[in-house]
């Protein structure tokens, strides 16, 4: 049983014993009417060793000569409390996403599996003694278990923490944790070759992007795994023969490096602030309210309706001439800082729409004093 080339040099001799070729000769003496006496005699020569045959061989090739599908992307946006994930807007699509839109809530979004069955191609043939073919799809980790992951050229964090490669199950499932090895370590990505020429990419924690977005779109942030870190191997075996004959085999394996196939892009927060509630009551205040003043307004009315209808004497009170009015009902806010969470911070600003330095107005004229 030979594992590869050469084949013919396997070879079965005719044994001795098993056959030979003689040759037999009759002499006749006299003519054909007169004497007729005859000698006879014989010889023969074993065949064994004069015949050999060689053996035949199964024969593959495999090659990573296809186009490799084009990149998938996944979105920190579709994982929990996200907000967004990309959209390619272009007439006609070219696949690559350029704003960001509503996360859309179906199973699974954070998962993507690519076919790459295409990008090889295999040539099998079994030989004369036929026989079958048996592929096998194994993810390949070019980089050191432990070591960084390493996306768009750099070293992907989490949460501020290093993502590590770790072995999940040998040539089939490896994952980029942080905090490995203790009691914290938890799973941000991984990549699981199916056996079917497919591979998965699963996120689970958000992917920390470097660059600082002030508005949408956050989605075109990304980061892409780098080259030389996993890839994807086909091999094949062919073994000719039966159950119980033969069994030479030949093998022939190509991989594809996943490096650029799966992209990752930022989420962002989202806030919306609307004037949509009802604003405050006017407040009064009166120049009798003042020093050496005379009057304040009173509300008269049964039931009242906040407006002054008669003077009353001053009340005196501290500050009579100042009035705080809470505008906070006016306003609805609705804020979410996404799936990388966050914070956010709420200012109250006075804005001088007229020039300062112009004229003050109230009720539709110049005010004076």
């Amino acid at each position: 049983t030979d594992s590869a080339a050469p084949y013919t040099t396997d070879i079965l001799s005719l044994d001795d014993g098993q056959v030979s070729l003689q040759k037999a000769v009759t002499v006749t003496d006299g003519g054909a009417t007169w004497e007729g006496d005859t000698a006879a005699a014989a010889a023969s020569v074993d065949l064994g060793g004069n015949f050999i045959v060689g053996d035949d061989g199964p024969s593959v090739s495999v090659a990573a000569d296809g186009a490799e599908p084009g990149a998938v992307y996944l979105f920190d946006g579709d994982l929990a409390n996200g907000n967004f994930q990309g959209v390619d807007t272009d007439e006609p699509a070219d696949g690559v996403p350029d704003a960001d839109e509503a996360r859309d809530g179906l199973p699974s979004p954070n998962a993507a599996t690519v076919d790459f069955t295409g990008t090889f191609s295999t040539a099998t043939a079994t030989g004369a003694d036929g026989g079958a073919s048996a592929t096998t799809w194994s993810l390949l980790l070019g980089a050191a278990t432990g070591s960084a992951v390493q996306f768009s050229g750099d070293t992907l964090t989490s949460g501020g923490a290093t993502v590590t490669w770790k072995q999940i199950t040998e040539d089939e499932v490896y994952a980029g944790v942080i905090n490995a090895g203790t009691g914290e370590e938890a799973e941000v990505f991984r990549l699981a070759s199916n056996g079917d020429g497919t591979v998965t990419f699963t996120q689970k924690l958000v992917f920390d992007h470097t660059r600082t977005d002030s508005a949408a779109p956050y989605t075109t942030d990304i980061l892409s795994l780098d080259d030389g870190q996993v890839s994807l191997q086909k091999a094949v075996t062919v073994t000719d023969g039966g159950d119980t004959w033969e069994g030479d085999t030949a093998a022939a394996a190509a991989s594809v490096d996943l490096g650029g196939n799966f992209i990752v892009g930022d989420d962002g927060p989202s806030v919306s602030v609307a004037a949509d509630g009802a604003e405050p009551g006017a407040v009064y205040l009166f120049d009798g309210d003042l020093a050496n003043g005379n009057f304040q307004g009173v509300d008269t009315d049964e039931p009242a309706d906040g407006v002054p209808d008669a003077d009353e004497a001053r009340d005196g009170l501290p500050s009579p001439n100042a009035a705080t009015v809470d505008f906070t009902g006016t306003f609805s806010t609705a804020t979410a800082t996404g799936a990388d969470g966050g914070a956010s911070a709420t200012t109250w600003s006075l804005l001088l729409g007229a020039a300062t330095g112009s004229a003050v107005q109230f009720s539709g004229d110049t005010l004076t004093s």
